[in-house]
């Protein structure tokens, strides 16, 4: 599963609405004909030669996976900020760029939005691994696995916080708790 969070998620009603996910840097052209990632990376050096090495790599890497990676019949999901909720769908078809759009929306792929999942349900270790600062990444498999377990309404498998998470996580909630009993 794919997790695409163009713009910090500001177009999340717009991915939904438009049924597509997308990821901007319009300057580059139509990625189609570029078939490499390293094609992709080398065009992003040419587009904007002041990006320092590694911005331009990521940001090639970012472009080839909506290009070239993702496939029809994977799945994706993003995340809307304003509503704290996780929309999940199905990649329906290829690579498509739009020159004349939204910036943050230029390189895209058709998604058809089949589920919902509030952020509040989801468990705070997968939370954490889906807040990557990457536009475009893969989901790790524990997450995905709970988020499966979430939409059929089995029991989710969660990975228990590592190191001291957890006392943290009681630390914080006895906290939370003795401020609102004071009010």
């Amino acid at each position: 599963m794919w997790m695409v969070r163009s713009n910090g998620g500001d177009n999340a009603e717009e991915f939904k609405s438009k049924g597509m996910i997308a990821i901007g840097w319009r300057d580059a052209g139509s990625l189609a004909p570029l078939k490499a990632r390293d094609a992709i990376i080398e065009k992003v050096r040419e587009t904007w030669p002041l990006y320092k090495p590694m911005k331009a790599v990521m940001t090639g890497s970012q472009l080839d996976k909506v290009a070239n990676v993702m496939a029809p019949g994977e799945r994706v999901m993003t995340y809307d900020p304003s509503k704290r909720v996780y929309y999940i769908g199905t990649i329906t078809g290829g690579y498509a760029y739009d020159p004349n759009g939204a910036e943050s929306l230029a390189n895209r792929r058709p998604v058809q939005w089949q589920h919902e999942i509030e952020r509040d349900r989801l468990s705070v270790p997968t939370k954490n691994s889906l807040g990557s600062t990457l536009t475009v990444f893969s989901v790790p498999a524990s997450a995905v696995s709970e988020i499966d377990a979430l939409l059929t309404g089995a029991p989710a498998a969660v990975a228990a916080p590592a190191g001291g998470e957890a006392e943290a996580a009681e630390v914080d909630t006895q906290y939370l708790l003795d401020d609102l009993n004071s009010k």
